[in-house]
Formats: C-alpha cells, structure tokens, sequence
C-alpha cells in the first residue's frame, strides 16, 4: 500500500518448513536492503524441540531481489547465546537497522536472561553486524528487570528523541514505548507510556523519511 487505504495482495512471501526444520512456524522479523538485496530476518519457531536440546527459537535469514521472490539462507541459524547468559528458547522479533552513529547494522531482539527472578528476566538484546551476515551479540539494549519478556522491539527517531516501542504481557497484554536521548539511556517512561488499550499488542511501526505511522 502507498496510502494505508488501498492494498494489494502478494500472497505468502515466506512459506514454513516442515515438522523437523526449525521454522515449522514463521514469526514476527523485519526486512532491510543492502547494496539493491533485501534481507528479512524472522523467528524460526518449533515447539516441537522443547526438551530435546535444540532451542525452540532461532534468527533466520532470507534474500530478495524485488520484495515479492525470497530465497532462504539455509545456512543461516542464529541461536540465544546460553554462554553470555541468555535463556536458549526466547530469541525472537529481530528488527535490524543500520545505525549511522556506529557504522554498523543492530539488531534489537525480544530475549530473556537465564538469572533472576523468572518473570523479571526480560530484556532486549542487542546484537551488531558490519555485513548483515555476522552478528555478534553485546550487553542487552535495556534490561529493567519489570517484565518477562519485551515482544516485537521496535526503535526510531523523531527530532532528537529515540522512541523504543516493545509489547509485555506480565500484568497485561499492551503495548509501551520508552524515550531517550542517546542510544545509550536513560530510557525515561512518559506519564502515559502505552498506546491504545490492552487488545493492541505486538505494534510495528514504519517510516518513508519524514514521518512514523
């Protein structure tokens, strides 16, 4: 759509796999192009590996030439890193975006930590590429220690405010936002931090340049 009132119907861009392959079901991703390639990465989802030693959620990665034709990185299998202390099964909603103050590309991802008290764990984690290819996972994006986890992590600009737009269900389904200066923090609760009422959850947003719908 170029209007948000008239659409047109691509049909299934992503097919999943089958019951043994780790995107049995399709999450929530976020697409990004590189050099004329577009790139979407997307939650990998099996339930059926819990308890088997294999994590119920990974980040993968597929290509396209024009939005509509993808071809999946077969290759590509981006696990929790269990070593840095992240729990192996929460490692979804990937919004990457290319970071100008940097020089490289971040990945914001809903996580949880392995310590603590179980339903404070929740955080956004970070992780950072110079190619879209190797991502190396860093100290979370922002870790309150309130919810058990921050769903569909979303992150942009507007004048000299970051906004950090995450959905919980802790005490409710509904979704927050947080602001800041700097990428760095503090990340500072608005007296009304949430949008809508509890049926919207999981929110995306997008942008063409000049304003965020």
């Amino acid at each position: 759509t170029r209007d948000f009132v008239h659409f047109e119907d691509w049909g299934e861009a992503l097919p999943r796999g089958g019951p043994d392959d780790q995107d049995r079901w399709v999450f929530t991703g976020s697409v990004i192009e590189r050099q004329g390639t577009f790139h979407i990465f997307y939650t990998g989802h099996n339930g059926h590996f819990a308890g088997t030693g294999r994590p119920v959620q990974a980040v993968m990665h597929a290509t396209s030439p024009d939005l509509r034709t993808w071809t999946k990185d077969e290759g590509f299998l981006f696990f929790a890193p269990t070593e840095l202390g992240y729990e192996p099964d929460d490692w979804r909603d990937p919004y990457v975006f290319w970071n100008e103050e940097t020089g490289e590309y971040w990945m914001l991802l809903a996580a949880r930590r392995a310590s603590g008290p179980p339903r404070h764990r929740g955080c956004i984690a970070l992780a950072t590429s110079p190619d879209l290819l190797n991502w190396q996972v860093r100290d979370p994006l922002w870790a309150p220690d309130l919810y058990y986890t921050h769903e569909c992590p979303d992150l942009f600009r507007i004048g000299d405010w970051w906004y950090l737009v995450y959905s919980t269900f802790s005490e409710r389904s509904v979704t927050h936002y947080r602001m800041s200066r700097t990428l760095d923090g503090p990340w500072l609760a608005p007296p009304n931090d949430t949008f809508d009422g509890r049926p919207y959850y999981a929110a995306k947003t997008a942008g063409d340049g000049e304003r965020r719908y």
